[in-house]
């Protein structure tokens, strides 16, 4: 199984334990307080997400050197090395049949 799916799947359980706890919330306490401690809940997610992620290896403050060096050394090299970022080709992807098709089912 991989990270992602790990990482992911979190969406998911998430969803699936707020609905079950939401009847036993309301029952309890009211429709009202679902809404308080299911926010609150997301609320002390949020402040734990912003202390222990960071943008990049290097930034992260629970790391040892070891390993942001660990990680740094097996990351691929960018093909790109002046920093630029390439042109999107947008007249392939607006004469592209799967895209067409793709924006279809959105409709």
């Amino acid at each position: 199984m991989g990270i992602a799916s790990i990482a992911f799947s979190g969406a998911s359980l998430g969803t699936v334990l707020s609905m079950m706890s939401s009847g036993i919330i309301n029952t309890l306490c009211g429709w009202e307080f679902v809404f308080y401690i299911q926010g609150g809940l997301s609320l002390i997610w949020c402040v734990i997400w912003f202390i222990c992620v960071s943008d990049t290896p290097a930034k992260h403050q629970f790391a040892s050197e070891a390993e942001k060096i660990f990680i740094a050394t097996a990351q691929p090299k960018s093909g790109n090395k002046d920093g630029e970022k390439p042109a999107v080709p947008w007249g392939k992807i607006f004469t592209s049949v799967p895209s067409h098709f793709g924006c279809s089912t959105l409709l």
